[in-house]
């Protein structure tokens, strides 16, 4: 199965510029965004690596948790999810989303 063209686009913008460290262009911003709001679910393995290797180290402006929401709809069905948690760049966000997999799992057994 081929990849979204959208998630293709981020792969070549690469890593968000972190927020915290400099002001990003506007267009920049704007650009991650749309390619975020055209990407479609469900998401394969393949497609989460990529959009783990684009979160910032902290922050750009919230765009990041378009990233998180995204990635967190494979954690649903797929085990694997926490061993893909390790492959974002960020420990601050691979932090959140281990804490955040591990609320969902303990609300599951409930």
């Amino acid at each position: 199965m081929d990849m979204q063209w959208a998630i293709d686009e981020l792969k070549a913008l690469g890593r968000m510029p972190d927020s915290t460290d400099c002001e990003p262009p506007e267009e920049i911003v704007g650009r991650y965004e749309e390619l975020l709001a055209r990407v479609t679910l469900p998401l394969t393995a393949e497609e989460v690596k990529v959009l783990m290797q684009t979160f910032p180290e902290s922050t750009m402006y919230e765009v990041e948790w378009g990233i998180l929401h995204l990635v967190e709809s494979f954690a649903v069905s797929n085990p694997g999810y926490r061993q893909l948690i390790e492959l974002c760049p960020s420990g601050e966000w691979r932090e959140t989303m281990t804490i955040r997999y591990e609320n969902w799992e303990k609300k599951k057994l409930i």
